[in-house]
């Protein structure tokens, strides 16, 4: 798993992810900084734990992520252009901590679940 708590933890990502899903992540992550900052310059902006952005790399980790329905808020299938991942949202400590996965990395059972919560 990968954490993102600041925007040096994207720019370390880069090479190691495909392109479509930096640009993606880097939207979120701004997205994030004008909910959460308090007048911080974005270089010295740190999620805490409960808010960060994961990209989650095995199945174990979506399978330990899905073991706790009650907890998932939502999750949704994301498709930009050739980038298709699934995000979702889960409870943690009155936050909602967001995880990612890409389709192309996790096996058809993993993916048939989360199908199944997407519908």
């Amino acid at each position: 798993m990968e954490l993102i708590l600041k925007r040096q933890d994207l720019f370390q990502l880069q090479g190691i992810i495909p392109f479509e899903l930096l640009c993606y992540l880097e939207k979120e992550f701004m997205d994030l900084y004008e909910y959460y900052n308090a007048n911080e310059d974005i270089e010295n902006f740190t999620l805490e734990n409960s808010q960060s952005m994961a990209i989650l790399q095995s199945d174990e980790e979506v399978e330990f992520i899905l073991q706790e329905p009650l907890e998932i808020e939502f999750v949704e299938r994301i498709s930009e252009g050739q980038l298709s991942l699934y995000r979702f949202g889960v409870r943690n400590a009155g936050e909602i901590q967001l995880f990612y996965c890409m389709e192309e990395n996790f096996g058809g059972l993993i993916i048939e679940k989360l199908k199944d919560i997407c519908s």
